[in-house]
């Protein structure tokens, strides 16, 4: 039997509701050492036929959703949910390696299209009604860092007006981002581009574009990538 466990207040919730997790709980093939956490009320969260290797997921609040399409491994990973209105979706077959999602505050979005893979990211949400979109078929290298936030305030001295508010970042389909990168609160990135290494992205990456430095600026456009080496592909 896995380590899980739901709170008592989430026993209360419809019948329906409880079923879900508690028969996923009792699989051990996808709840491998894995635990899931809900404090407060109205969750939903809904794991269709993936596997939580080492992964804690924590809800805490009400009316939040957690919703895990069929075929995706979350491994070594940690999900923190906190407050009130936040909506996580994960896409079909994703491979997420080391991932840290956390959300705090109220009414945030997460979306993690399908095909999607990480070797290690931390990703964060602090503030209120912020959105994360990442695409479909993105390969997320390690120690990758995406921020929607600051997570502390920067003011002006003289008048007391905050400099860093936080806003939305979206990642296109088909996007690579190489190790150590980050990707800021703002940041707009096309499909089919490719962020080097130790890059961060603060503005917005066309469509097929190489996008290198701090801050990140476009060298090369008309360009993809491919998951496979040259050595690897056979004609």
């Amino acid at each position: 039997m896995p380590n899980t466990r739901t709170s008592h207040t989430f026993r209360k919730l419809p019948s329906w509701k409880f079923k879900t997790l508690h028969h996923l709980a009792r699989t051990s093939d996808w709840f491998a050492g894995s635990r899931v956490i809900l404090k407060g009320s109205r969750h939903v969260a809904r794991v269709h036929q993936s596997r939580l290797i080492r992964t804690t997921i924590t809800i805490e609040g009400e009316n939040n959703t957690l919703e895990i399409q069929e075929g995706t491994r979350l491994i070594d990973s940690v999900i923190v949910i906190k407050g009130t209105g936040h909506h996580v979706e994960i896409g079909r077959n994703c491979i997420l390696n080391r991932m840290t999602l956390v959300l705090q505050s109220t009414g945030c979005g997460v979306k993690i299209g399908s095909l999607t893979t990480s070797a290690s990211v931390n990703i964060d949400l602090g503030e209120p009604n912020l959105s994360l979109r990442i695409g479909d078929d993105c390969m997320i290298s390690h120690r990758v860092e995406i921020m929607c936030g600051d997570a502390h305030s920067l003011d002006d001295v003289a008048t007391g007006e905050r400099l860093n508010y936080p806003d939305n970042v979206e990642i296109g389909d088909h996007v690579w981002l190489a190790a150590e990168s980050a990707i800021l609160k703002g940041a707009i990135i096309g499909d089919h581009s490719t962020i080097g290494f130790r890059s961060v992205v603060t503005n917005q990456i066309p469509p097929n574009s190489l996008a290198v430095g701090i801050p990140a600026r476009m060298i090369r456009t008309g360009v993809t990538w491919t998951r496979d080496l040259p050595w690897q592909i056979r004609n």
